[in-house]
C-alpha cells in the first residue's frame, strides 16, 4: 500500500490548484511526481520528499489527458509520453 502524498482543495492558488488532475507518473530515482492537469493544459512536477511544486510545463496544448515519465538511458533528460487534445 502506498503513502498519502497530498490533498489539494480547488480554491488554492498557484500550481497546487488543479482542474481535473487526470494522470500521475512517478520518477522514484529523482523523487519527482508528475501530474497531468487536464483542464489547465499543464503538467505539474512535485518533489516527493518536500511535497513542493517545482516546475509547471504548459507546452502541451489545450488539455493534457495522460502522461508517463521515463528516463532516457539513465541520463538527466526527461521524456514524457503525452496524450493531449
Amino acid at each position: 500500500m502506498g503513502n498519502f502524498f497530498l490533498f489539494y482543495f480547488a480554491d488554492l492558488p498557484g500550481p497546487s490548484r488543479f482542474s481535473i488532475p487526470h494522470s500521475v507518473s512517478l520518477d522514484e530515482k529523482n523523487s519527482r511526481l508528475y501530474v497531468a492537469d487536464r483542464e489547465n493544459g499543464r503538467v505539474v512536477v512535485f518533489d516527493t520528499k518536500t511535497r513542493v511544486p517545482l516546475t509547471v510545463f504548459k507546452e502541451f496544448g489545450e488539455r493534457v489527458f495522460a502522461l508517463h515519465y521515463c528516463s532516457y538511458r539513465g541520463e538527466q533528460r526527461t521524456i514524457f509520453h503525452i496524450t493531449m487534445l
